[in-house]
């Protein structure tokens, strides 16, 4: 068991390295391009023209690559395909080194980019596959990795040109195999690890017709694409604006530029778990509105809020990431599918939008005077205007898409606002959160889990074995169970577990400090079962009272010979004294039972005075020495802890009265069971009324058992079969909740 648990780490351990050093060795790709360029250009002897060309066949490469992506992850499999993607990677770095021509360089350069389109769609569908909790943090840190190395590319090429190996100048053509053969690095762990499986069956596959009809994914595709537009256009536009608008020096302009590209990094590092925590849709509504507002700041408010393009970043960061978390949780049996025609179409967009900037710059300067000052500063406030404007957008068509889902139902409500939907999908999906049943619970129960978790269950009345529970654990998000012991043991042999969710009211089976330390959530049951469990003590009340399952196998027996005969006679409940040890919400029903049904007179012993309940129910507080002195029925209904252990034992027992009838619905190990025994036995007390005992089945040999003056319930108090599939049903929406990332509606105090 624990050398299946350590593969298992040592696995995903392989799977997270192959995805940070492919983001690295992605940025890396990309952006060492900018202090290359002007040597190629000088070497080949390239015109501007000639240069343009060669970029743009480059965007058609990295388009090209990015349409068939998809297709050669369902042929060979997402891990094939990746080792691909690096391995044209390494090829166009060998090419490119060996190119003494601008035709075999501009072809070495093109490959390249069909190594970066298949990387880039690579990495997106390994995310989506892999980082099946916290996607969102997930996707943003991959991408924060993505950022680090673009930030630092430039600089390190430009350091590598200039450094000499065997007397040889590297220059450019070196820089470049030296860089893209850091691709060796993620194909030798991405050899060593396996991926989650691309065998979904074909009918359960979502084709690329239905998710063109889903206008869902339309509004992503807006969304990516003015959101890129906005990202890659600062790279372009950022500093030429603060040089000619601001007439800033190439070096402040520059550092500018850093300070964005500093604020996009560490957004994309810090921020995700924030777009788990309030939904991908509506994170996408407040960063892409964040950098609308930062961006028309800086432009109206001139140059001492130009520190807001820098701030800007932030916003703008979190869009791709969050786009793809959306997507890879939309459509589970689709995700390859959806993110390349996703980002295909992003890459049309973006282009379309870089000639716009580039063409409203033009037509506002020409509009105000093509050869003045005050001209060339509108266009560009224009043009850079455009670039918020695109973010602008972004957040508009998320906001719409949030309406669209809301009208659905496909966001949460208990949530709101603050917490997208888990989308469910017809069709088995395979990456959703895992849970265990330890407990059988009605169909509708089940059904509903099965909506929105993949799960498995122990399917029989008998409690499941111990080492068996140890063994179903240990990949599981969450735990249903009821009454089984939940310590360090079943911890440790669960290590992705985030919640146990107990079908009862009371928790201590649950380690609460084993649990905190652990991060693992605890939730219960209450409220649901009140009614019914006062009905269950009334119901021991009466019985007691009133012998009915002694006069019931007395008439059975054939006993009853003759007419009335005191010696069988019970007492009176109404008008009676009780006494409730313990008055929460179900020591109030018992309360309103007794006061206002049988007319009796209601005290009641808790660690604290419920003033309220004495005011609206009429009851009376006295001591716990006072309470079973003056009781002629008294109820515990404390839950178990430390402090209410044994807390019946001879002494309280001994102040009782000798006509009082004792009643215990809470938990057998409140009062000492011997001690019990001895009273009844003796004389002490009348009878008992036991739901629960010391050790649970009972002994068929306990005394209490042989004991005409006691009636015994087998820990049934809250057992009606509309209370128990409540309490099921809220079990399942704690687990459901909890394996959401959500706070559970009911979690213990201790937890809290």
């Amino acid at each position: 068991m624990e050398q299946r648990l350590e593969q298992s780490k040592k696995v995903y351990a392989m799977q997270l390295a192959t995805i940070f050093l492919g983001f690295i060795v992605f940025g890396f790709s990309e952006n060492i391009k900018g202090p290359a360029i002007p040597r190629i250009q000088f070497d080949f002897m390239l015109n501007e023209s000639q240069l343009g060309t060669l970029l743009s066949l480059n965007a058609l490469g990295y388009l090209i690559a990015c349409s068939f992506t998809a297709f050669l992850t369902r042929l060979w499999g997402i891990k094939i395909v990746s080792i691909a993607a690096f391995g044209v990677m390494i090829l166009s770095g060998m090419c490119i080194y060996l190119s003494n021509s601008f035709p075999m360089f501009s072809s070495s350069y093109f490959l390249m980019y069909i190594g970066n389109g298949m990387l880039e769609i690579a990495l997106a569908i390994l995310g989506a596959r892999i980082f099946v909790k916290n996607t969102g943090t997930m996707m943003n840190l991959t991408h924060g990795f993505y950022g680090l190395s673009s930030t630092v590319a430039p600089l390190i090429a430009t350091g590598l040109m200039s450094v000499s190996v065997f007397g040889h100048i590297l220059d450019w053509r070196g820089m470049y195999v030296a860089m893209l053969s850091l691709s060796i690095l993620p194909i030798l762990f991405a050899m060593r690890s396996s991926f989650p499986s691309d065998e979904v069956a074909h009918e359960d596959r979502v084709p690329l017709k239905s998710l063109m009809r889903d206008r869902v994914l339309w509004f992503m595709v807006l969304i990516l694409s003015f959101g890129v537009v906005s990202e890659l256009a600062v790279g372009g536009w950022l500093v030429n604006f603060l040089e000619k608008a601001y007439k800033w020096e190439d070096v402040k302009a520059s550092g500018m530029l850093s300070a964005f590209f500093l604020c996009f990094t560490l957004a994309r590092l810090i921020l995700g778990p924030v777009t788990d925590k309030i939904g991908f849709i509506l994170s996408l509504i407040i960063f892409s509105g964040f950098s609308a507002l930062c961006t028309f700041g800086a432009i109206v408010g001139g140059e001492p809020l130009a520190f807001l393009f820098a701030a800007a970043g932030i916003g703008i960061a979190m869009i791709y990431p969050t786009v793809m978390a959306f997507i890879a949780k939309r459509y589970p049996n689709g995700t390859d599918t959806a993110i390349t025609f996703t980002v295909t179409l992003m890459g049309v967009g973006s282009v379309i939008g870089n000639y716009l900037i580039g063409g409203v710059i033009e037509l506002v300067k020409n509009g105000v005077g093509s050869d003045t000052q005050i001209g060339l500063i509108r266009g560009l406030q224009t043009g850079y205007g455009f670039i918020g404007l695109c973010a602008a957008i972004c957040a508009v068509c998320s906001f719409i898409l949030y309406l669209i889902l809301k009208k659905q139902k496909n966001l949460s409500e208990s949530s709101n606002l603050w917490y997208d939907s888990y989308i469910v999908w017809r069709g088995v999906l395979k990456m959703r959160p895992k849970v265990f049943l330890a407990k059988r619970v009605p169909s509708e129960v089940e059904a509903y889990i099965a909506q929105h978790c993949d799960y498995r269950k122990w399917d029989r009345e008998e409690e499941i074995p111990r080492q068996q529970l140890l063994e179903e654990l240990s990949d599981m998000d969450g735990l249903l169970i009821s009454g089984g012991s939940i310590d360090q043991e079943l911890l440790d042999h669960a290590p992705k577990l985030k919640i146990v969710s107990n079908v009862s009211v009371g928790y201590n089976n649950l380690d609460t400090a084993a649990m905190k330390a652990r991060g693992v959530m605890g939730t219960h049951t209450p409220g649901v079962l009140d009614e019914t469990v006062a009905d269950t003590v009334f119901g021991l009340i009466l019985g007691a009272a009133r012998r009915i399952p002694e006069l019931d196998a007395y008439v059975k027996a054939g006993k009853w010979k003759k007419g009335s005969d005191d010696h069988i006679f019970g007492i009176d409940v109404h008008h009676a004294k009780l006494g409730i040890i313990g008055m929460g919400r179900i020591g109030e029903a018992i309360a309103r039972r007794a006061k206002f049904g049988f007319n009796m007179e209601v005290m009641y012993y808790n660690r604290s005075r419920k003033e309220e309940a004495e005011q609206k129910l009429g009851v009376v507080y006295r001591s716990l020495q006072e309470l079973l002195q003056e009781s002629d029925f008294v109820v515990l209904m404390t839950p178990l802890t430390a402090e209410t252990t044994r807390l019946i034992g001879r002494e309280e027992l001994a102040l009782m009265k000798k006509t009082a009838i004792f009643i215990n619905t809470s938990r057998g190990q409140t009062v000492d069971e011997e001690a019990l025994i001895d009273a009844l036995e003796k004389g002490q007390i009348r009878g008992a009324g036991l739901d629960v005992f010391e050790q649970e089945p009972v002994d068929p040999e306990n005394k209490l058992l042989k004991m005409p003056n006691v009636v015994t319930l087998p820990h049934i108090g809250s057992a009606t079969h509309q209370t128990r599939a409540d309490m099921a049903m809220l079990a399942a929406t704690n687990l459901v909740k909890g394996v959401q990332g959500e706070v559970p509606p009911n979690l213990v105090a201790e937890l809290k």
